[in-house]
């Protein structure tokens, strides 16, 4: 994902020079590549680091636009949408909002509501002038932060699609799926209250285990690691422990449970 990093920390050098330094991407990202190589990963941990309030849409759930566009008083469920939302409750002007899996929002069809939706949006000038249906207030949506991703380009609508900078990602080399594994599991531990119970730190063999794991996706990872966690902390309360470490043997567990296709690859080497 440097092509990643390396855009953000540019888009942030650039925004410092301003008069009023706050982050601002120039144009929406696109991040497409193979599913399970842990793009959504990526984009949740660099949002919850950029210093703003941040939202997730998962697009393969949209099928209009009422989410960001709010819909009219004139209907029993009216209610203003996400955008009037964040702008009035979230009191911050330029939040981050994900779009994952934006190729399975349309299938193509450039008239979706969802996709109308995001026309207005995508684009500074139009967005700087959006009225939520509810509302019927002029709000200024300029300053948003858009990054999707998307497994394949070809079922986003043109429309859409045209609006982003696609950034094309390969599969994480074994090295890189080393980092990988650790920072998921630092996440896991950061992003909750029972973390502090964890060593702070995986051992190298449970590091190599769960990198070379036989088609193991950054997803399913995350929900070995937490099983895990689960496991030890139910041995840990039996044992009245105190500090709480995953073993070999809950991997492995977990890995027959979540991802049973692993335990069949001989690099695993359980002991």
């Amino acid at each position: 994902f440097s092509a990643l990093s390396n855009y953000l920390r540019g888009a942030l050098a650039l925004s410092a020079l301003s008069d009023y330094p706050v982050l601002s991407l120039d144009t929406p990202l696109l991040l497409n590549g193979p599913p399970g190589i842990g793009k959504t990963h990526a984009v949740d941990f660099l949002a919850s680091r950029l210093g703003t309030t941040s939202r997730v849409i998962s697009c393969s759930d949209q099928t209009n636009g009422f989410d960001l566009t709010g819909l009219s008083s004139g209907w029993g469920t009216g209610q203003p949408g996400m955008i009037a939302e964040m702008l009035i409750e979230g009191g911050c002007s330029n939040p981050v909002i994900v779009l994952d899996e934006v190729d399975k929002a349309s299938k193509g069809d450039d008239k979706s509501p969802f996709g109308k939706s995001l026309y207005r949006l995508l684009e500074k000038e139009t967005a700087g002038h959006f009225v939520d249906e509810y509302l019927k207030v002029e709000l200024d949506a300029s300053q948003f932060n858009w990054i999707a991703t998307s497994n394949e380009l070809g079922p986003i609508a043109a429309p859409v699609r045209d609006r982003f900078l696609i950034l094309e990602l390969r599969e994480p080399t074994v090295d890189e799926r080393f980092a990988i594994v650790r920072s998921v599991y630092v996440n896991l531990l950061e992003g909750n209250t029972w973390g502090q119970y964890f060593c702070p730190e995986l051992s190298e063999h449970t590091v190599e285990t769960l990198a070379t794991a036989d088609e193991l996706s950054i997803r399913d990872m995350k929900k070995v690691l937490r099983n895990a966690l689960s496991m030890s902390a139910m041995r840990g309360k039996l044992k009245g422990e105190k500090s709480l470490n995953i073993t070999h043997q809950d991997v492995r567990e977990s890995l027959e449970i979540i991802h049973p296709a692993a335990m069949a690859d001989n690099r695993i080497g359980f002991v």
